[in-house]
């Protein structure tokens, strides 16, 4: 459950500069003109994109996705996972904060994307990749 102030919220208050503005969306970051960017550029962004949901799976609260589950899904679903990414870092002011989280077991998955991402936009980004600690 996230609480926030509801003044965060008031886009006249927001508006008028007194203050952060959060947006809360859902959008599909994988094409190209949605909701997000009207409202860019973002200072942080916390981005949870669609994966396979292996981990579901495996604890059997997925009933019948493992039945549909191959290594092909979890190629598709990291597909997605970078192009979101990388349209999520178009969408950042200078300085600002992209926080990635999925709840894959698959390291296609998880590591795998952002190795992919760093090599994708290297030299068009400065990015760094935050400590394990």
């Amino acid at each position: 459950r996230l609480l926030l102030p509801w003044r965060l919220f008031d886009s006249k208050e927001s508006l008028a500069g007194h203050g952060p503005r959060v947006v809360l969306t859902s959008v599909d970051l994988g094409t190209t003109s949605n909701a997000a960017e009207k409202l860019a550029p973002y200072s942080k962004i916390l981005l949870g994109p669609p994966c396979t949901d292996d981990k579901a799976m495996l604890r059997g609260s997925c009933p019948g996705g493992l039945a549909r589950w191959s290594a092909s899904t979890a190629k598709v679903s990291a597909e997605r996972q970078l192009k979101w990414l990388h349209n999520a870092l178009w969408l950042l002011c200078e300085g600002g904060v992209l926080l990635y989280f999925n709840r894959a077991l698959a390291p296609e998955e998880g590591d795998g994307v952002i190795e992919r991402l760093f090599k994708r936009v290297e030299g068009t980004f400065d990015l760094q990749a935050a400590s394990d600690h």
